[in-house]
């Protein structure tokens, strides 16, 4: 089996993620979050990432090891499994290693919220996929704190909205879930702020 080295392109991914869809056929949907979210969103951005990050939203926990093995074996998967629990799985075609989580939060967001706000992106030509809310993504990285985390933040506030405040305006139907001072407050902590508290800041 291939050792998967480069980035992984739109071709690629679309294919990658059209085969895990056919594993997971009636049982959960596949959402893309992490690295390869963040890709998807800021699309001139190099985040140079050779694996997958997954949510799966559904009912996984009731299907059986063997059942989940023989699905994605047939799909061209293997699964590793940590005290019966799906973690991770590897394409046997391209060597791409695929995170799977369903069993708790991820980065302290419940599963449903990442399924209920998930949004279906395109691409390339023809080519969509399932892949968390960007501010549900920026939620996530404030939670997991780690100085990439703040680099891909500012990547997609950069890439996506005029300023934090524009998040809230443009996805406020996210914001049934998050608590919106917080993650205003979080933000400003960080040293992201509006462009009117930095025309203030100047005077």
């Amino acid at each position: 089996m291939p050792q998967f080295k480069s980035d992984i392109k739109p071709r690629i991914l679309q294919e990658v993620y059209d085969r895990l869809g056919d594993a997971f056929a009636g049982v959960a949907d596949p959402i893309i979050i992490g690295g390869r979210a963040v890709n998807i969103y800021c699309y001139k951005n190099e985040r140079f990432t050779h694996d997958i990050d997954i949510v799966l939203s559904g009912n996984v926990g009731s299907v059986s090891k063997a059942e989940l093995t023989e699905r994605l074996t047939k799909h061209g998967f293997i699964p590793e499994f940590e005290r019966d629990n799906l973690a991770s799985i590897t394409d046997m075609e391209t060597g791409i290693k695929i995170d799977i989580y369903y069993i708790r939060d991820v980065s302290g967001i419940p599963i449903d919220v990442i399924a209920k706000t998930a949004e279906v992106k395109e691409i390339a030509r023809e080519s969509k996929v399932k892949v968390v809310n960007p501010a549900v993504l920026i939620a996530m990285k404030i939670n997991s704190g780690r100085p990439k985390d703040m680099e891909d933040i500012r990547n997609i506030i950069s890439s996506l909205y005029k300023n934090p405040r524009d998040i809230v305006t443009k996805e406020s139907q996210v914001f049934e879930y998050l608590d919106e001072k917080m993650f205003l407050n979080a933000l400003s902590m960080l040293g992201i702020e509006t462009k009117e508290e930095a025309y203030r800041a100047r005077r």
